[in-house]
């Protein structure tokens, strides 16, 4: 089994699901008390947020590719970044490493295209939707339309992900307000949804919807199971 380097915190709450959704893949594909081979850097999110506020995205790539350097020389076999916006600097991080980045953008892709899907419509912070790098992946390497919801939207989405669901607080009233931006892009044309944030399934689930979901953070972390268990 392969050694996976998780660096979390990024918030501990979605850090805690990474850890659970790949040690119960594990399990159920080895059965008896088998868990995940797992080295965890989890980073203050304090830090990273007031960076990413003023845009400081060079200091966070050096944070990230130090825990991911640490995590490579404590014998780490790939590097899981669990936090849909910090994979903005993924591709500068992996240049500093000798082992991979399993990239959240890629997975999803793969996930996407699975159900066949070329229009979908996406939720996350405005730090991703704003710089257009998850957007314009899944555009010019998979061929996958991405639907974004408009700026009121937007900063609504981005207030409900920092001021409620970081800290673990979910009310009704602002999953009723996400569900109604979820149907303005079905109006648009979205065949599906990006939960492009990890918090959000604190909020939205696919029980609640009849739309196909695709949660990142359970993509991800299924696939950094699946990943550690390639040669096993």
């Amino acid at each position: 089994m392969k050694t996976i380097g998780l660096v979390g915190g990024m918030t501990w709450k979605s850090t805690l699901e990474y850890y659970r959704i790949i040690n119960e893949h594990i399990n159920s594909k080895l059965g008896r008390f088998h868990s995940a081979k797992i080295i965890l850097h989890s980073i203050d999110f304090e830090l990273i947020y007031s960076l990413q506020e003023i845009g400081q995205w060079k200091e966070i790539t050096e944070i990230i590719a130090e825990a991911s350097l640490s995590l490579e020389s404590q014998g780490a076999d790939f590097i899981v970044l669990c936090s849909n916006t910090i994979h903005k600097v993924a591709d500068d991080v992996e240049k500093s490493l000798n082992i991979p980045i399993l990239n959240i953008v890629d997975v999803t892709a793969k996930k996407i295209g699975e159900k066949g899907f070329t229009n979908i419509g996406f939720l996350g912070t405005k730090f991703v939707i704003e710089d257009g790098f998850f957007e314009y992946k899944l555009k010019s390497e998979y061929g996958i339309k991405v639907i974004m919801p408009d700026i009121n939207d937007i900063n609504y989405i981005n207030s409900v992900i920092f001021e409620e669901l970081v800290n673990g607080i979910v009310y009704n009233e602002s999953k009723k307000k996400i569900f109604n931006i979820i149907n303005n892009l079905i109006k648009k044309g979205a065949e599906g949804i990006i939960l492009g944030c990890t918090e959000i399934p604190q909020l939205i689930k696919q029980s609640d919807t009849m739309i196909s979901l695709f949660n990142t953070l359970d993509i991800h972390a299924s696939a950094a199971a699946n990943m550690a268990l390639r040669d096993v």
